[in-house]
């Protein structure tokens, strides 16, 4: 009799079942024999010492110290085990970038464990059970906020239908809708679980990354086959939907209100296999549906680009005196708030494929959480709304779920916004971060407070108008009054802290608030890190993870002039840290050399500083449009442009008009790097012929835009990838130039036959013009730029040891040998203490 094949879901979790029980019967019958053993010996034991007490013999006392030893041995074989993983890993990674040394430099002042909660009076309970069941209440009530609120609830879907009409949303391709319309491939399956980290918690399943990473080749085609199946409208199985929710304690609030905890779920890993599958295909267009107001988890996007956007608004709200208000709006759980209904709607407006749509609705379809509290067992109870943070998913649904709000903020026409040059500025997003620049603000909250509602009733977004912080510019304290006490927001005039920055009204006030704070704050980090007893290769390690990426931070949110001096005192506490108060071991030029040199890499803050501003110049060359903080700089620096005004030679440029505080610190950085460190020659091939003094006729740019239409803007374009200059038919054919456009040809070819112009055209690019001329931004650009710095800076020497080697071989340790050598060198020094 033969049995018909079972479905892949119930195939797939059944193997699951058989792996966990295989496991536990194994370990079960370790332990069996590992007790048996210390039965029969204990027993030998006794019998022994009987023996030995009615008739004592050196034979017996032997062979009862030999059962003893045999029993401690046995009794100490798991603490042995835990003795020597210990020792091994701290000798392995106490020097290296690594979860122990972190944990090392945290000043954690108190324990992340939850030992008590509140209920709604204030009262403590510290019963595991009462606290569990208190945390259970808060999250089951939070993940369940609307009841009434289903997709098949007509009133509803009105409402939704209602609100995205008044927000234009783009529509997806038809190429968009066919990426999203496939199922899965055991390649895309494969790709994803080497991605991810072994050893990251599982979920409530218990298998890890770390088992799915070994038997992939088994794995993978059963894999395949439950994924085909659920995105053939299979229901997805309740097992495969569970998820346990950990709190992590909100910083410098009390844990045991629920409220001041972050809610993350583990989730199965297959369940992450299948949504990361579906995050990548999300994440290779949705940049290009999603309005670049909006720059959190975007690829290609940055926190950066918000910031130094607020700075350069701010300073013209300030210079222009226009009554404005910039508004930081707290929005309350908003991943965890976001209703299923609106989300659904949306992105069959969006133009999502229903086979999209049916599969994300199945990994919608009643799930179930847990909250783990230690000392009991978690009750589970449904999820009704939110996306659950912690699946790959969950910030791209989030992204495309504000969208709509932005965008009917945008097109509202009673909502003002600060406007520049051609653009108007009114809102900015990095996830639930929004921040709002409105002027005429008395006419324009009004009709933002009402839109925030109609948003927040069929999206389940909620405003904390309590906690939102507005900050005027030239407005009176009377207006300030009313507009606070009508829409609740609290006014500030000083500053408002927005991505972990504070912003003031002044530019001047960007420094001591946040770079002289920073370097109190790392001082005294260096100085309670010096009491750890790290050693000097762990020190500069301590500098690159902990140190650094704060500083870094800041380097790339505000586009503010660092004093060097203040780098270079840092810079002196840094490297007192790294030698403990004595005597350097090696010389500065070993200690700051990049590692594939032959250095030991301790981070040089000022050229990282340098390679962070020069990074956002990099930007400027990215398409148009596709950076709002670009366009708006580009705006109030006409009739310039940035990417064409850097490129010119400093006797070669116009008078300069712009007060931009933030290009006009790039602007100073730049010049203060492009020969130093061979970025580019004097005369560039990316040098414009307009608005260019060498070339008169192009200080009126009107006469040339033809040249201009068929993109032919700087000198390198006149010559042929064979060096030969292209004739005035030779253009004709790549756009309209008419027969009176060859007198502005004959005046561009005359300039470009100067000297030093026409050998500027025809030379090859360096890397940074070829990175600029791409039109594309490389992913870790400010490590690259930094690592040419680095290698381009003649002050820093060859070091002795390497000259050494190289006298010993005959040869010189460049490129790839040289590389070799200094990876092994970095093996070696780990070791070192």
């Amino acid at each position: 009799m033969t049995h018909p094949p079972f479905p892949p879901p119930t195939l797939w979790l059944a193997h699951k079942t058989v792996i966990r029980g295989h496991l536990i019967q194994l370990g079960s019958r370790l332990k069996k024999q590992k007790l048996a053993s210390l039965v029969s010996l204990t027993k030998d034991l006794s019998k022994w010492e009987t023996l030995n007490k009615l008739s004592p013999s050196d034979a017996l006392t032997a062979q009862i110290k030999t059962i003893r030893t045999a029993i401690r041995q046995l009794l100490g074989e798991d603490a042995a085990r835990s003795l020597a993983w210990s020792k091994r890993t701290y000798f392995e990674f106490a020097n290296k970038s690594h979860t122990l040394l972190a944990s090392k430099l945290r000043n954690q002042t108190r324990s992340k464990h939850i030992t008590g909660a509140r209920d709604g009076e204030g009262v403590l309970h510290t019963s595991p059970a009462t606290v569990n069941k208190l945390f259970t209440s808060y999250f089951q009530t939070l993940y369940n906020h609307s009841p009434t609120h289903v997709s098949d609830a007509i009133p509803l879907g009105q409402s939704i239908d209602r609100f995205l009409s008044s927000a234009p949303l783009p529509r997806l391709s038809p190429a968009q809708r066919q990426a999203l319309r496939h199922p899965p491939s055991e390649e895309e399956i494969a790709e994803v679980i080497k991605a991810f980290k072994p050893h990251k918690a599982p979920g409530p399943d218990g298998f890890s990354a770390f088992y799915y990473k070994t038997f992939t080749q088994t794995l993978s085609p059963h894999l395949h086959k439950f994924y085909l199946s659920l995105w053939e409208g299979a229901p997805a199985p309740a097992d495969f939907l569970r998820s346990d929710i950990i709190l992590i304690p909100k910083e410098g609030k009390d844990p045991s209100y629920p409220q001041n905890n972050r809610p993350i779920s583990l989730l199965n890993v297959d369940y992450k296999i299948f949504t990361k599958i579906l995050a990548n295909r999300l994440n290779s267009f949705l940049a290009s549906i999603i309005h670049p107001d909006q720059v959190g988890f975007i690829p290609g996007r940055h926190a950066f680009a918000n910031t130094r956007r607020a700075v350069v608004l701010m300073e013209r709200m300030t210079d222009t005196q226009l009554p404005s208000l910039l508004i930081s709006l707290d929005a309350e759980k908003a991943f965890d708030r976001l209703e299923w209904p609106f989300l659904f709607r949306l992105l069959t407006t969006w133009g999502f494929p229903m086979s999209f749509i049916s599969t994300l609705r199945s990994l919608y379809d009643s799930p179930t959480s847990a909250v783990i509290t230690p000392g009991t067992v978690p009750t589970s109870f449904s999820v009704g709304n939110g996306t659950r943070q912690g699946c790959p998913l969950s910030p791209l649904l989030f992204a495309l779920s504000l969208e709509p709000l932005l965008s009917a903020i945008r097109h509202s026409p009673h909502i003002t916004g600060v406007t520049v040059g051609g653009g108007e500025y009114k809102v900015s997003a990095y996830a639930d971060d929004v921040l709002l620049t409105l002027s005429h603000p008395s006419a324009s909250i009004p009709p933002l407070l009402s839109l925030l509602r109609d948003f927040s009733a069929v999206s389940g977004y909620k405003v904390n108008l309590e906690k939102s912080v507005a900050m005027p510019f030239s407005l009176s304290a009377s207006i300030c009054q009313e507009i606070e006490s009508s829409s609740g927001f609290r006014f500030t005039r000083s500053s408002l802290k927005y991505l972990g920055v504070w912003l003031t009204p002044d530019v001047n006030g960007l420094h001591s608030l946040n770079y002289e704070a920073m370097f109190k704050l790392l001082g005294e980090d260096l100085e309670r890190w010096g009491r750890e007893g790290v050693s000097w290769i762990g020190s500069i390690n301590c500098i690159k993870m902990n140190l650094l990426p704060r500083l870094l931070y800041l380097f790339q949110a505000l586009p503010i002039w660092v004093c060097p001096r203040s780098l270079r005192q840092l810079q002196s506490q840094i490297e007192g840290f790294v030698w403990a108060g004595g005597r350097r071991r090696v010389s500065k030029y070993v200690l700051y050399r990049p590692k594939e040199r032959g250095g030991l890499g301790l981070p040089h803050l000022y050229k990282y500083f340098q390679a962070a501003q020069i990074a956002q110049f990099v930007m400027f060359h990215l398409p148009q449009h596709s950076q709002r903080w670009a366009d708006l700089e580009s705006d109030l620096f006409a009739p310039d442009l940035p990417q064409f005004y850097f490129w010119l030679p400093k006797e070669f440029r116009p008078l300069l008009r712009s007060t931009c505080t933030a290009t006009l610190t790039s602007l100073r950085v730049w010049d203060s790097v492009r020969d130093k460190f061979h970025l580019c020659s004097c005369y560039s091939p990316l040098m414009p012929y307009l608005r260019n003094r060498a070339f008169v006729p192009g200080l009126s740019p009107s006469a040339f835009t033809a040249f201009e239409n068929i993109d032919l803007q700087r000198i390198k374009h006149f010559r042929s990838p064979g060096g030969d200059w292209f004739s005035f038919s030779d253009l004709q054919s790549k756009g309209d130039l008419r027969t009176f456009d060859h007198f502005r040809f004959l005046q561009i070819r005359d300039f470009l036959s100067q000297h030093n112009i026409s050998r500027a055209a025809s030379q090859k690019l360096t890397f940074f013009e070829s990175m600029c001329d791409s039109g594309r931004a490389p992913k870790a650009l400010i490590s690259t730029l930094y690592s040419h710095f680095s290698c381009e800076d003649v002050s820093w020497l060859t070091p002795g040891f390497i000259a050494r080697w190289e006298a010993d071989i005959g040869e010189e340790l460049e490129g790839r040998s040289g590389k070799i050598c200094g990876k092994i060198l970095q093996k070696c020094l780990y070791v070192l203490r």
